[in-house]
């Protein structure tokens, strides 16, 4: 009887030692998850990414892009200098050298 008794209570033990430990497991994939989600850089991205303009402020050179795949937007400022008008009126985009 004394047998009985302290084998149902180690196996209570384990059953509930086996429950706190899948809890924890399953907290811990939960925030890596959303760690790799939100905070981490290491995602698979689209390569190569294929921009379009997304806006353009010609005043300041901000530019934006957007890629058409996954959706990722990038700034770039240019400079307003690089721009030069051209007797016909159209904007033209000039190298330096």
């Amino acid at each position: 009887m004394n047998n009985k008794v302290l084998l149902a209570f180690a196996v209570i033990g384990i059953m509930f030692t086996v429950l706190v430990i899948e809890e924890i497991l399953s907290n811990l994939w939960t925030k890596i998850k959303l760690w790799r989600r939100d905070g981490c850089k290491i995602k698979c991205l689209c390569k190569p990414h294929i921009y379009e303009f997304d806006f353009c402020w010609p005043n300041s050179g901000e530019l934006g892009l957007k890629c058409k795949k996954c959706g990722k937007r990038k700034k770039l400022y240019i400079d307003t200098e690089s721009f030069k008008e051209s007797h016909t009126g159209r904007v033209l985009w000039t190298r330096k050298k």
